[in-house]
């Protein structure tokens, strides 16, 4: 009974090691980049907000445009115009319970992908090919208790 537990544990551990090595990595940029240092040169970027709606973003996501890399997702919608994120980042920082911060997104071996700047910490990126990377788990809206639970683009019923 011991060694078949063991052996199972054995062939388990690879498994999931390996599962996980193929996701990025979602980190606090910290000093490496602001929010302010994003907007004003928002043009190396193709940039992307979703939420439920343009008055209540949950997130902004950075897609450096000389990287080769291209970033997608369910639901993000093209920011088009300076005027427009500025609005957005107000609004994201108008939310007390969800304050948003950027964060990097990077690839295991630490290759960056881009940013995002949002309030929520369960983020996940997976690398779908040699340049396209999904961004998922945000949900559509940042209100209310965590604890009442939210739905995101991967909690499909």
């Amino acid at each position: 009974m011991k060694r078949m537990t063991l052996i199972i544990i054995m062939i388990t551990i690879p498994i999931f090691a390996y599962g996980c090595a193929n996701y990025g990595l979602v980190r606090p940029a910290g000093n490496e980049v602001t929010i302010e240092t994003l907007v004003k040169n928002w043009k190396d970027y193709d940039v992307s907000w979703t939420g439920l709606s343009p008055q209540e973003p949950t997130a902004l996501m950075f897609d450096p445009r000389s990287n080769g890399k291209k970033l997608v997702g369910s639901i993000w919608y093209k920011v088009e115009s300076r005027k427009d994120l500025l609005s957005l980042v107000s609004w994201l920082q108008t939310n007390q319970l969800y304050y948003p911060l950027v964060w990097t997104m990077r690839a295991p071996d630490g290759e960056l992908y881009g940013y995002l700047y949002t309030g929520w910490e369960r983020t996940v990126v997976k690398p779908l090919d040699k340049s396209t990377i999904w961004v998922y788990g945000i949900p559509a809206t940042l209100r209310g208790d965590e604890e009442e639970g939210f739905r995101t683009d991967f909690d499909r019923p």
